[in-house]
């Protein structure tokens, strides 16, 4: 496979990416029900303050790529999606549309980890972006769905060919959105 081909793969795993997914997922499936918003309306509000707001400030402040090597670099980008996700948070409350709040908070909580972890050294937004959720789907839809892990695999695998972060980098991604989406989980659900 060349550089090329892993970017396509990078960019269909990054964290808003993922976002889209598990948003259509949980709308159309939701055990729980949607509470006062149908499917249609809960997949475009998620797919706006989940997914195309975080996604295009990557694409307003860093032009040429959806990838953003330098740490230094990420901070806002992280600031405008906490806020994003806030407001998504703020507006599936108001809706009372349980699942959608809890996955929407647990983006805050895991980017806002991210964030704060980034000031000081550079963590796998790809690797959380994918374990997070991954975690919320587990939660939800139960443990037969664990072999979803792998595609964090994936992404560590890809992150490290296009040489985009270390090892340690992405395991610790993994750990921090585990945790913090199980511990969202655990007290909102």
């Amino acid at each position: 496979m060349n550089y090329k081909n892993y970017k396509v793969l990078s960019y269909l795993l990054s964290a808003p990416m993922v976002a889209l997914y598990v948003t259509i997922i949980f709308s159309l499936l939701s055990p729980i029900g949607l509470g006062s918003i149908d499917v249609f309306s809960s997949i475009v509000i998620g797919l706006v303050f989940l997914v195309l707001i975080p996604m295009s400030s990557v694409y307003y402040f860093n032009k040429k790529d959806i990838e953003v090597r330098k740490k230094e670099e990420r901070t806002k980008l992280y600031l405008i999606s906490i806020v994003s996700y806030l407001t998504c948070s703020a507006i599936f409350w108001i809706l009372n549309s349980h699942i959608m709040f809890v996955i929407s908070m647990a983006y805050v909580f895991v980017s806002s980890a991210v964030s704060v972890i980034n000031i000081f050294w550079k963590i796998s937004a790809h690797s959380a972006g994918v374990a997070g959720p991954t975690t919320a789907l587990v939660y939800v839809f139960g443990l037969n769905l664990i072999p979803l892990y792998i595609l964090t695999l994936i992404v560590f695998w890809i992150r490290l060919k296009i040489k985009a972060h270390n090892i340690l980098q992405l395991i610790t991604g993994t750990i921090v959105a585990i945790f913090i989406t199980s511990l969202v989980y655990t007290i909102l659900w």
